[in-house]
């Protein structure tokens, strides 16, 4: 197990469960979930991108491969 020797060093302090995790794991965790965190909402924003361009008629992802006064980029009349 990973944290076979957190659970160890916490015997050794008589450190109960709650303790052990709340104060030993959960703190090495917080770079990894933040990590994840900012990896998930960077790839959302591009999956959403990606959608209005090709799903909506206004948002961010139009605006981007449709510039004003263009001629529409995927052949389909305006309006």
């Amino acid at each position: 197990m990973a944290f076979s020797w957190a659970r160890s060093n916490g015997s050794a302090f008589h450190a109960g469960v709650w303790s052990k995790i709340v104060d030993v794991i959960l703190p090495q965790l917080v770079s990894h979930i933040l990590a994840a965190i900012r990896y998930g909402l960077g790839l959302a924003w591009k999956v959403v991108v990606v959608v209005e361009m090709f799903g909506f008629s206004n948002g961010v992802g139009y605006q981007m491969g449709f510039p004003k006064g263009a001629e529409h980029p995927f052949g389909r009349a305006r309006g």
